[in-house]
């Protein structure tokens, strides 16, 4: 892995350091719907979107794509996502299925880019449905801060999980013939990647009953 000082002022790595600064504004304004500033929440979580939807294609058309790129981007997705999502499922009723899922499919996504690295010395390329399912969830809370009971926010909470999922199958499938040897072993962590999901959801159903899934 290399990784230069130059690569840091590339514009993509700004856009995506951009993004990753904003993770603690945004979480803040989540947990503290009673401040008022909700348009202030709205523009951030826009502009973190852009910057999202800006940073891979900039570092593309300028050729500056970096081993540095490929960390920071998924990295400031994550925690910018996780994090403000954790928040608004605290305190604003947020649909708690969406960050279970989410972060499930975030933990094999490092797990996989750590064995990866190791074994192969590469990080791997965010894939389309990931990066269409960050897209969606932008929408999705930008839609849950303007006005949480509309009929909008309902469509958008389906459709985050149902690319989470999609995007979830996509990287284990990549990455499942580089952790698991064929036959039994694989499908057994077939189905236990499956069941771990349905395992969370009930055990946080039982120590957490007031949630809002869906």
């Amino acid at each position: 892995m290399t990784i230069e000082l130059r690569h840091w002022f590339y514009p993509g790595n700004l856009l995506s350091l951009l993004r990753l600064a904003l993770a603690a504004p945004i979480t803040w304004l989540v947990a503290h719907p009673e401040a008022g500033l909700d348009g202030w929440l709205a523009l951030l979580i826009a502009v973190a979107a852009v910057s999202d939807a800006l940073d891979g294609w900039l570092s593309r058309r300028l050729g500056q794509v970096t081993e540095l790129g490929m960390i920071l981007d998924p990295l400031a997705d994550k925690i910018a996502m996780a994090s403000g999502i954790l928040a608004a499922v605290a305190a604003r009723g947020f649909p708690a299925l969406v960050i279970l899922l989410l972060g499930y499919r975030d933990l094999l996504i490092v797990a996989l880019g750590a064995i990866l690295a190791r074994r192969q010395g590469r990080i791997p390329r965010a894939q389309a449905w990931g990066k269409a399912n960050t897209a969606v969830i932008a929408a999705l809370c930008l839609a849950f801060v303007l006005d949480p009971e509309h009929w909008l926010v309902g469509a958008l909470v389906w459709a985050s999980l149902a690319t989470v999922l999609i995007s979830g199958v996509s990287y284990y499938r990549f990455g499942e013939p580089h952790l698991f040897p064929p036959g039994l072993v694989r499908w057994a962590a077939r189905i236990s990647f499956f069941a771990s999901p349905s395992v969370l959801w009930l055990a946080l159903n039982w120590t957490f009953p007031g949630l809002r899934w869906v």
